[in-house]
This record gives structure tokens, sequence and C-alpha cells, in this order.
């Protein structure tokens, strides 16, 4: 694997973050639970200050179907390191928790998590259509129209 062969070479953390998300996304394929726990903890362990990272990393955190805090945790310390805005790192947590619980039959909750992220986001943020969306599908789902 290239990924594998990535991580002997000496590179900054951020790489090397990416190197073993790419081993996590390998081991999804080939339903290796185990090689995917590590890579994820390796992930978690180095962390990244894109974005995109966090929330592949939220994503495999469902299919793990872990409930550890030591994801949230390293996002806190991350976003606190960074000079980009608190509010935009929480909007994204709000976002991954939001698309977590619309997997999980949940619009409700995933309706409560995108107004959060709406309001720490920019008005120009695209947070606002995925509300819109969970607020649409809440509404065809109860045939109500106070979303």
């Amino acid at each position: 694997m290239h990924a594998k062969s990535a991580l002997e070479m000496q590179l900054p953390d951020n790489y090397r973050f990416f190197a073993h998300l790419l081993l996590c996304r390998a081991y999804v394929v080939e339903d290796n639970y185990s090689g995917l726990h590590e890579e994820y903890m390796r992930c978690v362990e180095l962390k990244t200050d894109y974005h995109i990272g966090w929330i592949c990393l939220k994503f495999l955190e469902y299919k793990l179907q872990s409930d550890s805090s030591s994801l949230a945790l390293a996002f806190q310390e991350c976003g606190k390191e960074i000079k980009t805005s608190w509010n935009m790192w929480i909007a994204m947590y709000n976002l991954v928790q939001g698309l977590t619980a619309v997997w999980n039959g949940e619009f409700i909750d995933a309706e409560e998590s995108l107004a959060q992220a709406c309001l720490l986001a920019g008005g120009e943020s695209c947070l606002f259509l995925s509300h819109g969306v969970i607020c649409m599908e809440i509404a065809r789902q109860q045939s109500d129209s106070i979303f």
C-alpha cells in the first residue's frame, strides 16, 4: 500500500494524518475493524488543521460505532491551537453530528445540530442549505409546516 510506504518517510504530522486516514479507508473496504480502529486512533493522536480531516474522522467514529470522547477532546484541543474561527470549528462538528443523526433517522436531533451549526457559521455558509433540507424532511414526515 502506498499509504504504508508514505508513513515510513519523514513527513510532517499533518501529512502523516492523511496517510493514516487513507489506511482507515482501506480497512473499511476490507471490513478490517481492528486495523481501522488502530489507524483511527493514530489519526486522533496526530490531529489535523483541516476541517475535512475531522469530518472524515467523525464518519469513521460512526462506522466504528464508537462513542469515545477522545475524538471530541482532540477536536477541541486542535481547534484552540489553530488560528481559524473557533465558531467555524464547532459549526463543522455540529454539521457532522447532524449528519450522523440523519443516518440514524433521528431528524429532530439532526435539525437541532444543524440549527446550532448555522448559528455559529457565517451568513454565507452552505450549512443553511443542509438545515433547510432536514427541515423539509421533518415537515414531510410529520405533515407539519412548523419546520
